[in-house]
């Protein structure tokens, strides 16, 4: 489950302006952890994450979370618009998660964290 979702945020932010100058590696591991913390996986950030990823969570978070990829995310919640391949993509029974927006609604990460 938690793969489909980050599949879904990494789709989403893809498709922004405002991740252009984040790297692949930047995307997913962000993604990984924004769809952990939406469907209140803990801990959110593991040190196997961070060992595969090269990412510590203080690093992911201030480099790629709060200033690229939420704002992103925010955009897509505040706006009502998504990918309709993304919203089709992750929306089927098959996966049984939410729909993108629904899990956008936990995100409550505090942009002050660095």
């Amino acid at each position: 489950t938690s793969h489909c979702v980050a599949k879904c945020f990494a789709e989403m932010a893809m498709a922004e302006a405002g991740t252009i100058n984040l790297m692949p590696s930047q995307v997913a591991a962000g993604s990984v952890y924004l769809a952990r913390k939406s469907l209140g996986i803990a801990p959110h950030w593991n040190k196997a994450l961070e060992h595969y990823t090269g990412y510590s969570e203080d690093r992911l978070l201030c480099e790629v979370v709060v200033p690229s990829l939420l704002p992103s995310l925010i955009s897509y919640r505040s706006e009502h618009r998504f990918l309709m391949s993304a919203k089709r993509a992750y929306s089927k029974k098959v996966y049984n998660i939410p729909l993108p927006t629904e899990l956008m609604h936990h995100l409550p990460i505090s942009t002050s964290v660095c």
